[in-house]
């Protein structure tokens, strides 16, 4: 009877232990499904600020690309303004010159006009004489 009852405690010993172990493995499944559920929450938190990390890059490389045709467009802008400015200068000095040509020479008819005058009024005083 003694080799069975040792037989029966060994295995009550077996049962207790292994009771033990499978109370130790479900405390460590709870503590790591825990863990995978924070884990997990974590993770859905990483991938939507992820996501909004790609839309507001998104959205700035729009802006940008917005901001880089309106710096074309002025640069365009600025191209044609200076291109018309050098054509308004050009032809402000072609009327410039045109307008000391035509007062020189109204200064000259003046001249004339006040020389015709002098003439005519000495023809007129001989003429009285």
């Amino acid at each position: 009877m003694s080799h069975t009852s040792k037989v029966i405690d060994g295995l009550h010993s077996q049962i207790d232990t292994l009771s033990t172990d499978l109370n130790e493995t479900k405390a460590i499944l709870a503590e790591t499904k825990q863990k995978y559920s924070i884990l997990q929450r974590r993770n859905e938190t990483l991938v939507e600020q992820v996501s909004n990390a790609k839309h507001q890059a998104e959205v700035s490389e729009a802006l940008l690309k917005r901001k880089e045709r309106r710096v074309t467009d002025l640069e365009n802008q600025l191209t044609d303004a200076l291109s018309s400015n050098d054509t308004m200068k050009f032809e402000s000095d072609n009327l410039k010159s045109r307008m000391n040509k035509l007062q020189e020479k109204e200064n000259t008819m003046i001249a004339e006009c006040e020389r015709l005058q002098v003439a005519y009024d000495a023809v007129v005083s001989s003429q009285r004489d």
